[in-house]
């Protein structure tokens, strides 16, 4: 694989890939099963509650912009 394969191009800055823990414009971890997701969704991004179907990151639970 070259350098621009498995980058992340999520529509949201904050995302962070529940796998390898690798944020939005940079690549995955070579070994992370989320690698040829290059487009993730919300359920794929580490910051996400399950539970309560929202975004938990902690810039957003402290009033931060996204």
């Amino acid at each position: 694989m070259n350098e621009t394969e498995g980058i992340i191009r999520s529509g949201c800055p904050l995302y962070s890939c529940r796998v390898c823990r690798t944020k939005t414009g940079w690549p995955h971890q070579v070994w992370c099963e989320l690698r040829p997701m290059t487009v993730p969704g919300c359920a794929e991004c580490r910051y996400r509650s399950a539970r309560n179907d929202n975004c938990v990151h902690p810039a957003i639970r402290k009033g931060g912009a996204a």
